[in-house]
């Protein structure tokens, strides 16, 4: 169960990465957008905690 909940965290982190870049944003601009912490948002987009 560990297994799927860590590729869907690092799934998830990847497709916040990718629309940040398309959107050629940087983590605080996201940040500001979404009201969600640069920290968390990096943290997510490593793979490291589910949003």
């Amino acid at each position: 169960m560990d297994d799927i909940a860590n590729d869907i965290s690092l799934t998830i982190g990847r497709r916040i990465r990718t629309e940040r870049t398309m959107r050629d944003w940087s983590l605080a601009e996201l940040a500001e957008q979404s009201g969600v912490s640069k920290a968390m948002l990096s943290t997510m987009e490593r793979g490291m905690t589910s949003p």
